[in-house]
């Protein structure tokens, strides 16, 4: 085995698959049956590292084999501890030192770990987990290879993505850049914790001053588990199948097979959705407020009624067929879309449970009896009596009679149903924005207008604006927000932007429109909430529900690195994106400014520029740098009128962002 991947090696694949397979992490059967690595075993594979604080790569690479019990050639306990800092190989010379400089991690705060420290610039440091080391570690080595290319050709070592303009440090004697500023402070964060170890570093989960802009990237894998085990209900239909074809009733049944597919596809893919709308998706906020309509509309929102062991399961191979993570994620959506209307996320959610019994409730109900009238299982039931119940489910599933749909079994229905109500009851999500909460903004409008008025049309990139907040009003004091001060306090735009330059001027921020934003809800939130009740409830459903939660968004993407100003609809900003390239052309009264060729003192050169994709920068005009001359704007959008005041060689650059064309222009007298 290498240090790279199973993806190559059938034997060590199905290893994988097994041990994976015992410990309840859910794999498609059709990467199970071809002993394939596809994108099902890496998010198990994933799931597995979080767990096991070990480096979340999706690689099942040696330290993870170890962790798993499948490394080839060697016998290896499951009880192998799974945070070793060298995973049985011989220790390198950074993971044999200790005693770091810095007794806390610097991105998260948590106490460092003896497994997790590295040598750098000739001192100890370290980090509370190998994932957090490994990151850092990555960076550096990165750094080192790419120190002799151009600064055009460098990527981020994180991303692998092109270094942006705005995103570059001073490190070791050279220039370094990332993707994002993000990255880049985050990087910064670390190497300034080091250099002062006994300062105390913000937790990354407290969302303190810091954690406003260093979060880390979200994961991209939207791959949500099924709800029925592929293989029962392979089975199923196979039964129901063979029955009606003996009956013929072929076509028929095929038809029906189809719609139950097509219905646990469908919640499947609305979980996704939810993924996408929690991160940012563009879009997907709006599409999932429709499909949960469409389900609430469908579905009755009758009370639940768990019985005493809400929320607990008894002894039942049932389970074992069924996987709820869809239910977390939709119940998540659900609070995101509602957050301020109580009664409808909870109709949505109750909705979204009898969905899911309605979509289950053939497969898994008549799992023993399709298993043994396909003759998979001659023990558990007799042959005789799995002929006649799949015979009548057959019958019941041809004639859609809503009145006779099978429950599904009574442990399935406690698990989800229990999910639910103590979702209802309180739940991380609704707890994360009771901790961000802050003033209501009351007015948006231009910071430097005369008369302050609203914007009507699409704003730019780093335009100024003033954001009025309501005044406290006594009702206020109820909810701690009477006698705030506003410097507690920092703005958002959408997707999850801080605007890190915003001031406090009497009742309002005045703030420039911070380079990432995109049309959406400008929010305020505290500068150091208070996550405590959030932690507890996420360490709460870990515990009670862990193969929900351990297949859900909330294992993959953090709360405070989602998208939770959409989820405040209002007030919103309309912003012109940014072109990802631009072009100029120089043009004179003859015709374009050819290379070489000279214009005269206050002769008129008109610089006519294209953005791509086309129209993307809404009307919003371009940051102008031209210190040789004037430059007047056109009643065309991408026109511009440039007049050179003095001889010699000058430059008019177009901004959008980190976006910038240069057009040079050679002026005689």
């Amino acid at each position: 085995m290498t240090d790279s991947s199973f993806s190559t090696m059938d034997g060590d694949v199905r290893a994988l698959h097994t041990s994976l397979l015992q410990r309840r992490f859910h794999i498609p059967l059709n990467e199970v049956e071809r002993g394939y690595f596809g994108p099902g075993t890496r998010q198990a594979v994933m799931l597995f590292q979080r767990g096991s604080a070990l480096p979340i790569t999706g690689i099942a690479d040696r330290r993870t084999a170890v962790a798993l019990g499948v490394v080839v050639g060697v016998e290896v306990a499951a009880t192998e501890p799974a945070l070793d800092c060298c995973g049985g190989e011989s220790p390198s010379s950074l993971q044999q030192a200790s005693g770091a400089v810095n007794e806390t991690c610097p991105w998260s705060g948590k106490p460092v770990h003896p497994a997790a420290v590295l040598i750098h610039q000739d001192r100890v440091v370290g980090f509370c987990s190998q994932s957090h080391r490994d990151k850092f570690a990555r960076a550096i080595e990165h750094f080192t290879n790419q120190k002799d290319l151009p600064l055009e050709s460098k990527t981020c070592p994180w991303s692998g993505k092109r270094v942006r303009p705005n995103a570059m440090i001073n490190y070791d004697g050279q220039v370094v850049g990332f993707c994002s500023p993000t990255h880049r402070d985050q990087f910064q964060a670390a190497i300034d914790h080091f250099a002062s170890p006994g300062m105390a570093s913000i937790p990354a989960s407290t969302g303190g001053a810091d954690s406003m802009t260093v979060m880390e990237e979200v994961a991209d894998s939207i791959y949500v588990p099924p709800l029925v085990d592929e293989t029962v209900l392979a089975q199923f239909c196979q039964a129901v199948q063979s029955y009606a074809d003996s009956q013929s009733l072929h076509d028929a049944a095929a038809g029906k097979l189809a719609e139950l597919k097509l219905r646990l596809n469908n919640l499947r893919n609305l979980a996704s959705l939810s993924r996408l709308a929690l991160v940012g998706h563009p879009l997907s906020f709006a599409r999932l407020e429709d499909e949960m309509h469409c389900l609430v509309v469908d579905f009755p929102c009758d009370k639940l009624e768990p019985d005493e062991e809400c929320g607990e399961c008894r002894a039942d191979t049932s389970n074992e067929r069924v996987f709820l993570s869809a239910a977390v994620d939709l119940f998540a959506g659900a609070t995101f879309l509602w957050k301020d209307n109580v009664d409808r996320r909870d109709r949505t959610i109750i909705a979204i449970v009898r969905a899911i019994e309605d979509a289950i409730a053939f497969p898994v109900t008549y799992a023993a009896e399709a298993a043994t009238f396909l003759g998979l299982d001659t023990v558990t039931l007799s042959p005789t009596h799995s002929a006649i119940v799949i015979g009548n489910a057959t019958q019941r599933l041809i004639q859609c009679d809503k009145a006779c749909i099978p429950r599904a079994p009574a442990s399935v229905r406690r698990r989800l149903e229990g999910l639910a109500c103590d979702w209802i009851q309180c739940n991380p999500v609704t707890a994360f924005f009771e901790a961000i909460r802050g003033p209501k903004i009351h007015r948006i409008v231009r910071w430097q207008a005369h008369l302050r008025e609203e914007p009507t049309a699409a704003l730019g990139i780093g335009d100024p604006l003033a954001v009025l907040v309501h005044k406290p009003r006594e009702e206020d004091a109820k909810a701690d927000l009477c006698g705030i001060a506003l410097q507690d306090y920092g703005l958002m735009f959408t997707p999850r932007q801080p605007a890190t330059d915003a001031i406090v001027v009497d009742e309002c921020f005045e703030v420039s429109i911070p380079l990432g934003s995109r049309t959406g809800p400008v929010i305020v939130v505290p500068k150091a909430p208070d996550f405590t009740r959030v932690s507890q409830l996420l360490a709460s459903y870990q515990q009670r529900y862990p193969d929900e939660i351990n297949g859900s968004i909330f294992a993959l993407a953090r709360i405070d690195t989602w998208a939770f100003p959409m989820a405040y609809r209002h007030p919103c900003v309309t912003i012109a994106p940014l072109p990802a390239t631009a072009t100029a052309t120089a043009f004179t009264a003859s015709g374009p400014l050819a290379a070489g060729q000279t214009v005269s003192v206050g002769e008129t050169i008109s610089i006519q520029y294209q953005i791509e994709p086309p129209g993307v920068a809404g009307g919003a005009s371009p940051a102008i740098n031209a210190p040789g001359g004037s430059v007047t704007r056109t009643a065309r959008p991408d026109v511009l009128l440039f007049r050179p005041s003095a001889p010699g060689n000058t430059t008019v650059e177009l901004t959008w962002g980190s976006t910038t064309v240069a057009v040079p222009i050679m002026v005689t007298q």
